[in-house]
């Protein structure tokens, strides 16, 4: 079993007690909801994790623990806003400094709000305020772990990224999914199928070729659900949650096609049976190309992305 053990259903009580930890940004579908620096929000998943952990911690069909659900954050609370200009005193050292490379005219350091301030350009002070938030949001996920480790010491954990977070859409609010890779033992993912899926999962199989992959979230279905699962599979898929839950096809056709319920079983059944020819494939050798993209901050339309699909198929097949 993959576990996943979320902070984003928080009881109604929790914010009637504590309104001011509420988080004041943006969070997608409100999946991180409480300001993750408030003392009551640090406490609130402790406690979970002392309840949950107890429950589960060496069971032996735990496989892995999956912490977030598609995160995404951006924090603009006064704590937040107090650790931002903590940060900032330490990078520059003075307020000179800070103007200069800012090009701000700031008379006090309290001056310096964490603000979005999105003017469409990657300036100065939205990088620096990019990269404070996506760290403490990746500060909080290892507070998270440390809570499990208290418990398990060995079991995996991952975080369930979404593909909207490497290239269609980068909103202010985001996260750093080197970093948060770089902790996790299972690059835990969510993607939809095969051709699109292609340069999500090459990269981030690149940031942690020896971890396993595993998609969360797999939407595959309809008339190419075999096809869909093999492909998955040599591509470098550890494994996959295949998501049944939806009974809209333009989200996901798992649930709507009876062949894809049919099918899918029977793919990850043949799957199995040939794991040493699958395994065999993975040592071929990869294309020596990769693709970077610009900037993080730089915003990103969905027609971007698109436009680098092709290019990026092209190059690989080469």
């Amino acid at each position: 079993m993959d576990l996943g053990l979320n902070m984003h259903p928080v009881p109604k009580w929790f914010f009637e007690k504590y309104p001011d930890a509420r988080l004041q940004g943006y969070s997608t579908a409100g999946f991180i909801p409480f300001d993750i620096e408030h003392p009551a929000a640090l406490a609130f998943t402790e406690k979970f994790f002392d309840i949950a952990m107890k429950e589960v911690a060496g069971h032996p069909a735990l496989n892995s623990i999956w912490l977030a659900n598609e995160p995404c954050m951006l924090n603009v609370g006064p704590l937040s806003g107090a650790r931002f200009r903590e940060a900032m005193r330490r990078k520059y050292e003075t307020l000179d400094k800070l103007n200069a490379a800012w090009g701000t005219t700031f008379a006090d350091s309290e001056e310096i709000k964490p603000d979005w301030g999105w003017s469409g350009q990657s300036a100065p002070k939205d990088v620096d305020f990019w990269w404070f938030n996506v760290g403490r949001l990746t500060n909080y996920f290892e507070f998270m772990q440390r809570c499990v480790r208290k418990y398990d010491k060995t079991v995996n954990t991952c975080f369930k990224i979404s593909n909207l977070q490497m290239g269609w859409h980068c909103p202010p609010g985001n996260i750093d999914a080197e970093g948060v890779n770089d902790i996790s033992e299972i690059i835990g993912m969510d993607s939809g199928t095969m051709p699109f899926a292609h340069p999500y999962y090459d990269w981030l199989r690149s940031l942690s070729p020896e971890k396993p992959m595993v998609n969360l979230e797999f939407k595959g279905g309809g008339d190419a659900t075999w096809l869909t699962m093999w492909r998955a599979a040599l591509w470098g898929m550890a494994g996959i949650d295949w998501w049944c839950w939806h009974g809209d096809w333009k989200f996901a056709s798992a649930m709507c096609y009876t062949v894809a319920l049919h099918d899918g079983p029977l793919a990850m059944a043949q799957v199995q049976r040939n794991l040493d020819v699958v395994m065999a494939f993975q040592q071929f050798p990869r294309s020596p190309f990769v693709f970077v993209y610009p900037d993080p901050v730089l915003p990103r339309p969905r027609s971007y992305f698109e436009v680098h699909t092709p290019t990026n198929h092209a190059i690989t097949q080469l």
